[in-house]
C-alpha cells in the first residue's frame, strides 16, 4: 500500500470513528440489544438477504418502479454522451487537482472502507456499543453483497474503460479482467453502500451528510481521473445505495427497543399489547 492510500484510509477511519465516539450509535434505554457479533450465524445471513434483494423488484410499488425507470433513463442519457462528457472533463480539469482527486478515490478502495468497518466494529466491542457493532456488520454485508453484484454485472456486460482507448461504446462481455471493465463503477457503489448503512443507522443528518458527502466526492473523483465513464458512476452509486438500504430494511433492530406485539390470556381475559 502506497503512502497516499494509507493516508486516505487513516483519514476515513478517523473521520467516522471520531463521530462514533460521540455516542451517536447508542441505543435509547438501559437494556442492551442482544447479539450483533461477527460469526457464522451472521455470515450465513448473507444468503437469504441476497436472495431477498434479488427478488425485491418483483415486489416494488409504483413509486419504486418510477424511480428505477428514471435512473435507467438518466443512465442511458449519460451513456449516449459519455464520450462528450469525458472529453469535457479532460479539457477542463485543473492539472493541480490530480493529487486531491486521487486521494479521494482512495477513500473508496477496499483498504480504506474495510479499515473503517473494522474500526467501527472494534470500537463497538471495546466501548460496549451494540449499535456501532450493528452498523459495522451491516456495512460489511452491504459492501460484500454490492461487490459481488457489481463484479457479476461487469463480467456479463464487459464495458471497456476509457484507458483501453476504444471509446465509451466498446464491450468485451464475459471478461474476468476487471481492471479493464467499467460498468458499473465498483468503487462508487461500494462506498455508497456503506454510506447508506451509516447514514440510516446513525439517524443524524450531520452524519448522513458527511457519509454521503464523502461517498459523492469519491465517486466524482473517478470521473475526474477518467477511471470510469459518467454512466458507470451513476449506475454504480445507485446500485450501492439500493443494496445498503435493502440490507438495513432486511435487518431491523432487535431487542428491548424494537417494535413488538404481545398477545396473551390472563385473569382479566384476552390481552393485546403494542410497544414502539
Amino acid at each position: 500500500m502506497n503512502g497516499r492510500k494509507l493516508i486516505a484510509g487513516m483519514f476515513l477511519i478517523g473521520l467516522f470513528s471520531g463521530i462514533a465516539s460521540a455516542s451517536l450509535w447508542d441505543e435509547p434505554g438501559s437494556a442492551l440489544q442482544p447479539g450483533y457479533h461477527f460469526g457464522g450465524k451472521y455470515l450465513l445471513n448473507f444468503v437469504p438477504d441476497y436472495k431477498d434483494i434479488v427478488v425485491s423488484p418483483f415486489h416494488w410499488k409504483a413509486r419504486d418502479a418510477f424511480l428505477f425507470g428514471g435512473t435507467v433513463a438518466l443512465t442511458g442519457l449519460l451513456y449516449a454522451y459519455d464520450g462528450d462528457i469525458g472529453r469535457w472533463v479532460l479539457d477542463h480539469r485543473p492539472l493541480t487537482s490530480n493529487g486531491t482527486t486521487r486521494f479521494l478515490s482512495h477513500l473508496a478502495e477496499p483498504p480504506a472502507v474495510l479499515g473503517l468497518i473494522t474500526t467501527m466494529y472494534a470500537t463497538g466491542e471495546v466501548f460496549g456499543k451494540p449499535g456501532l457493532r450493528r452498523t459495522a456488520l451491516l456495512s460489511l454485508e452491504a459492501y460484500v453483497l454490492h461487490s459481488g453484484t457489481s463484479s457479476f454485472i461487469k463480467f456479463i456486460i464487459g464495458r471497456l474503460r476509457y484507458e483501453v482507448g476504444e471509446g465509451p461504446h466498446s464491450f468485451q462481455p464475459f471478461s474476468i479482467v476487471f481492471s479493464k471493465t467499467s460498468f458499473p463503477s465498483g468503487h462508487s457503489g461500494s462506498i455508497f453502500s456503506v454510506a447508506a448503512v451509516i447514514a440510516g443507522e446513525a439517524d443524524s443528518w450531520p452524519v448522513g451528510a458527511l457519509a454521503y458527502g464523502v461517498a459523492g466526492l469519491a465517486a466524482i473523483s473517478r470521473l475526474h481521473d477518467m477511471d470510469h465513464w459518467a454512466s458507470d458512476i451513476l449506475a454504480g452509486s445507485v446500485l450501492g445505495f439500493f443494496i445498503g438500504k435493502m440490507v438495513r430494511h432486511l435487518n431491523p433492530p432487535r431487542g428491548a427497543d424494537s417494535p413488538s406485539v404481545a398477545v396473551g390470556l390472563g385473569p382479566a381475559g384476552f390481552t393485546l399489547s403494542l410497544r414502539f
